[in-house]
């Protein structure tokens, strides 16, 4: 409609402000022009009877239940892998690559359970899901071809993000 020709806009602030493309109106000249159907009513919905209410009270709590058990799941098993990857960090030499194949693996599929989590994947932790996939794309813009080099900075990427 903004590209319409047909749009018109009216400016109805009544406080000296000045807006560009629109048509100066008072508020009683934009309701009188504007408004000339009845509103339709609005029913209001009935209320829950008292075994209704009950019964969603219960399923409502039970989903509380639920969804604060998979926090704490997910919490543990965030905390578990930062243990991990932290001693992995805190060596001062490499680790054979079947160890980090192991524990690459174990990222991978913490990741993939974050990812397909329903009760994680709420839109809440939007920004922290994107801060992990520029940690990850900071590792692979790298190209290291060396297998264990690489492993042990993606390790370095994912322990900072679980910082995060």
């Amino acid at each position: 409609a903004c590209n319409d020709q047909k749009a018109k806009f009216y400016n109805a602030t009544e406080g000296g402000a000045r807006i560009n493309f629109t048509e100066e109106l008072s508020f009683k000249e934009c309701c009188e022009k504007l408004l000339t159907k009845e509103k339709p009513k609005f029913e209001l919905p009935k209320s829950l009877t008292k075994n209704r209410s009950d019964k969603l009270l219960v399923k409502f709590k039970e989903k509380i239940q639920k969804d604060q058990e998979n926090a704490k799941r997910f919490l543990d098993d965030a905390l578990a892998l930062k243990q991990i990857l932290e001693n992995i960090l805190s060596k001062d030499f490499l680790l054979p690559l079947e160890f980090l194949e192991k524990v690459y693996q174990n990222i991978e599929n913490f990741n993939h359970n974050l990812d397909t989590d329903e009760f994680i994947q709420d839109e809440v932790l939007r920004g922290a899901f994107a801060y992990r996939g520029k940690m990850i794309a900071d590792v692979l813009k790298l190209h290291i071809q060396d297998k264990t080099h690489f492993i042990t900075a993606y390790i370095k990427a994912y322990d900072e993000w679980l910082l995060y």
